[in-house]
């Protein structure tokens, strides 16, 4: 049995063979003059935000959206070429991103109950993580992929900013702080969230991992998909190609 510890990716949140772990993608601060016209919320306030966000997204379960991603490397400070997306995802427990593009640059996440699968197009392989086993992590996996707020306020701090012009809906950045008392290890250093007030979706996310190369992801086009089936998740590739399965464990926080 291998050990692993949680580095949400989206997204959540999405790094190598836990992409989605580490990649929920959530937004980030990264455009020009955004952060001078936020004001940080208190903690009622952004009790208050969070709940709001909260209860959008459950009144939306089913979504459709465009993913724009892009990858910094930390050594060089390139940016790879972005890679666009399709999004599907039925909170709490299902996702599939499929990527766009050359075959040598096709990748395939997806989130199904309790497994999390990542078809890698170097060697034509699904990965595929096994979660039943480890309740601590499927939670985080799943409120990472999925932007649950609720959940992921268990394992992360979660600061709110708010900006706006009167009279339009309000604009929420979410800078989230791994918390040191986190049901499991969360390896990153960082996770920001960018959503318009009553959208079902964030708009931008940037994880920053505690190893590994920082990445965002850009969502547009969003819009509520109602009556999603088993079929609207499933993947040729992974379906048909070869496999690798590990079990996770909650062990070793």
């Amino acid at each position: 049995m291998h050990r692993h510890t949680v580095c949400p990716p989206p997204c959540l949140w999405l790094v190598a063979a836990w992409a989605v772990l580490c990649g929920l993608a959530l937004p980030s601060a990264g455009r020009a003059g955004e952060e001078a016209q936020e004001t940080k919320l208190d903690d009622e306030g952004a009790k208050k935000a969070l709940a709001s966000i909260t209860e959008v997204f459950t009144k939306t379960p089913g979504i459709k959206a465009k993913v724009e991603r892009q990858v910094e490397m930390v050594l060089t400070g390139e940016k790879k070429p972005v890679q666009k997306a399709v999004l599907v995802l039925q909170r709490p427990d299902k996702m599939l991103m499929r990527f766009e593009g050359e075959p040598n640059a096709y990748v395939v996440r997806q989130l199904l109950d309790t497994s999390y699968s990542d078809y890698s197009p170097n060697t034509k392989k699904t990965n595929i993580a096994d979660f039943s086993k480890a309740p601590k992590k499927l939670a985080l996996l799943r409120a990472a992929m999925t932007g649950d707020v609720a959940v992921l306020q268990d394992y992360f701090s979660i600061e709110v900013f708010k900006s706006g012009e009167a009279g339009k809906p309000a604009q929420y950045h979410l800078v989230l702080s791994p918390r040191k008392d986190a049901p499991v290890k969360v390896d990153y250093k960082k996770i920001e969230a960018r959503i318009t007030a009553g959208q079902p979706f964030f708009s931008f996310v940037r994880t920053v991992p505690k190893a590994g190369d920082p990445a965002e992801e850009h969502y547009s086009d969003i819009q509520a998909a109602e009556g999603l089936s088993d079929k609207d998740f499933a993947d040729q590739l992974i379906q048909n190609g070869p496999k690798q399965l590990d079990k996770v464990s909650d062990e070793g926080k």
